[in-house]
């Protein structure tokens, strides 16, 4: 179920790629934020997923 490729859709996909990249462009600042906060606030050494078992894993 290939589409056919012409001058319309390439712009398109022109376009869907140009957004993915600036999307994924504005994530990089955030991502290494959380990175940062969870380097400054021990939070990289969180394994338990669970809110009961949390607490043990945190103190």
């Amino acid at each position: 179920m290939t589409e056919k490729v012409t001058a319309e859709s390439k712009e398109g996909m022109k376009r869907l790629k140009a957004q993915r990249q600036q999307d994924y462009r504005e994530r990089i600042p955030i991502e290494g934020k959380f990175g940062q906060g969870k380097n400054g606030y021990r939070l990289n050494y969180i394994r338990a997923k669970r809110a009961d078992t949390s607490l043990a894993w945190i103190i």
